[in-house]
Formats: structure tokens, sequence, C-alpha cells
């Protein structure tokens, strides 16, 4: 029988799998959330390492540049409100106090991936679990689960958008009210082709709103630019659509304004 010396299980196929010294960082990351109390000021502190800070700016240089063409226009806001540059990795503690005075929202740290209902519902309440580990060194463009990067370049300009932050909780006031697993599995097909995924016309032209889209260099580009991904915004449509988070998406939905996803999202989960 052969045990697992780490706390955070990682998939045999997963860049870090076999990197010691990763593994071991993500423990220590991971120990670190379990200092959060409740309040904004218990949010732990991560002195990131050389290879981290390295990971980030390679990562922010490649998006910086393409999120102008790309990303909805109050992307850049958001970062540039919140402060976000190339030169560190944002704490969570500091990117929390500035958006829950704007939106109410409040980054809570985890260790990793939360169950659907329980990391839907807290949307309702003004939470957003978040991790503060970096994705391996060698795959900076994609990381199959949600790390750092993809939370501070991906959801929080989202969370500190108006626009994004009420359609998410609406979807987390959903789930406060029903435990029926189809339904849930429903609500998370949304939020994973809206709040991760999402795009939406601007000024005549596609966007993209969706987190998984905006922390990735792969991504960003190609959701907007490959046309026979795009599918009409049919919030039935996007309820029953699987997905496979292990991969870059092959279906992708499209917005006509924020407007019209929230008034679909709402519609569909006050049916519930």
């Amino acid at each position: 029988m052969i045990i697992n010396p780490y706390i955070v299980q990682l998939d045999a196929d997963h860049p870090g799998f076999r990197d010691e010294e990763y593994r071991r960082r993500r423990d220590f990351i991971a120990l670190e959330s379990e200092k959060y109390n409740g309040s904004i000021d218990s949010i732990p502190t991560i002195e990131y390492t050389n290879k981290e800070l390295e990971t980030w700016q390679y990562v922010y240089s490649k998006l910086i540049e393409l999120s102008p063409y790309y990303a909805f226009d109050e992307h850049i806001t958001g970062l540039n409100e919140l402060g976000i540059t190339g030169k560190e990795i944002p704490q969570l503690r500091y990117i929390t106090e500035i958006m829950h005075k704007k939106t109410g929202f409040q980054m809570v740290p985890v260790k990793g991936l939360i169950p659907g209902k329980e990391f839907m519902q807290s949307f309702a309440e003004g939470f957003f679990y978040s991790t503060q580990y970096v994705r391996h060194h060698s795959t900076p463009g994609f990381t199959p689960e949600p790390d750092i990067i993809h939370e501070i370049l991906g959801h929080a300009s989202g969370l500190y958008s108006k626009d994004v932050s009420k359609i998410a909780k609406e979807i987390g006031s959903a789930a406060l009210k029903t435990d029926d697993k189809d339904k849930l599995k429903k609500l998370e097909n949304i939020y994973w082709f809206v709040i991760e995924y999402g795009l939406i016309k601007e000024n005549g032209k596609i966007k993209t709103f969706g987190a998984g889209n905006l922390s990735s260099f792969i991504d960003i580009k190609r959701c907007v630019e490959e046309k026979e991904c795009h599918r009409p915004f049919d919030i039935e449509v996007i309820a029953n659509t699987s997905y496979d988070p292990t991969i870059t998406q092959k279906i992708l939905f499209v917005a006509e304004s924020f407007d019209d996803c929230y008034r679909q999202v709402k519609d569909y989960c006050n049916s519930l």
C-alpha cells in the first residue's frame, strides 16, 4: 500500500505531480488558508518565491497585451482600480479590502476546490472561495484548476464589476434554495459558461468576461477569434450543456449585452 504524503491531492497527469518542491509548496499554502477566521484581516499574507513571481510576471505580461482587444471594458478598469500590476503577486487581503467596498464581495482563502453547491451558494452572501497558490511553472498558459493567477486576473475584475457580480449573486441565491442534484448540475453549467467562460457583445465587438478566458493567454484570444465555437446565449441550452474543466472549451456562449445575460440568468434561477 502506497501512502500519499501530501495534503493537496494531484492527478497523475498534473504538471506538478512529480515535482516534490512544488507539492510541498502547495501543502504549505493550503495550510496557511486555515488561519482565516472570517475577517478580512485574517486572510493570510503569502510570501511568494522568485519562481512563483516569474510565473506571475510572464502570464501578466502576455495578458496585459491581449486584454485591451479581447477583454470586456471593465476588466482593464478593474485591474487598474485594484492596483494589479506585473511587479508583484497581489495579496488576497488587499484585493478583498478594495473589492468589498464596491460590490460587497469578499475573497475567502481555501486549500483547493470546493463542492459545487457550497461554492455557488457562497455568492449569495458575497463570498468567493479563492486559492492562493501559483500554477506550475511548466504550464503558464493554462491551468486545469484555479490558482491565484486565475483568481486575480480572472475573477477579481469580474467581482469588481457590478454587472458580473450581480449575475454571480443570482446563481448563488438559486443554489441556496435547492438540494436537487439535477438542478444544481444545471446551475454549475450556467456558472461555468457564464462566469468562467462567458462572452459578451460590446460596442459591436465580441469580448470575454469569463475568468477562465481572462486568466489564460491561450484562451483569451482563441475564445473571441474562433467563431466556430460561438453559440447564441440561450440559458436553457447553457443549463443543459456539460463541460470538461481540464481542457480549453469548445463551446462558448455569446450574450447580446450584460442586461440580457442578467435577465436570462435571473429568470432561470427564479424558475427553480
